[in-house]
């Protein structure tokens, strides 16, 4: 019974937030799990792992407090070229990434800094966006208006190219909607490697 709950947990928490990094058309997702769900880590971890390697994603725990576990789901190949393009970008730069850095090193210089911005509050490591595979535009127009005067909220605030956006949003929800039919009905998500 243990089992079936976490595994219908997983597949719920990934279906309303993570089918986009799934389905390989977002680099990546942070997703917020909550403790009250899980009965056994290494069941779950377990299980994570086993789902997400049907997609051929990979994931790293990034922060755990008392009542979440926060989890970054990535698709290895399309961060990389993300972060390779934007290596040189002052948002990565002025935050201690180096521009001969690794996805390991990125990825572990992402997780210091969510956690001292968890534990002591300080700034919010806002390059996330750019892991995340945000439109550089919009990762840029958030910090320079500190989250307001944005033009469209969605998926993420849109700064700029709101049309765009809209296309994208839709598509995400597609695929959001069509998982959450399919946890809903009983079935798992490798389905959705049938669904275009």
């Amino acid at each position: 019974m243990i089992k079936e709950n976490t595994q219908h947990y997983i597949l719920s928490v990934l279906a309303n937030n993570c089918m986009p990094v799934l389905m390989k058309i977002k680099t990546a997702g942070f997703i917020n799990f909550k403790k009250a769900y899980i009965f056994d880590m290494p069941v779950f971890f377990r299980m994570l792992e086993e789902e997400l390697q049907l997609f051929q994603c990979e994931y790293e725990t990034v922060y755990e407090d008392e009542k979440s576990i926060y989890v970054f789901i990535y698709n290895l190949e399309p961060l990389k070229a993300v972060l390779g393009q934007l290596y040189h970008h002052p948002i990565l730069l002025n935050n201690g990434y180096n521009s001969q850095g690794t996805l390991d090193n990125y990825i572990r210089i992402f997780k210091s800094r969510y956690m001292d911005y968890s534990y002591h509050k300080s700034i919010f490591p806002h390059e996330i966006g750019i892991f995340l595979g945000y439109p550089i535009h919009d990762v840029e127009g958030y910090i320079n208006n500190n989250g307001e005067n944005y033009l469209l909220n969605g998926y993420w605030k849109v700064y700029d190219k709101p049309t765009d956006a809209i296309k994208t949003f839709h598509s995400y929800q597609c695929y959001r909607n069509k998982a959450i039919e399919l946890v809903l009905s009983g079935e798992g998500l490798s389905e959705m490697l049938n669904f275009q």
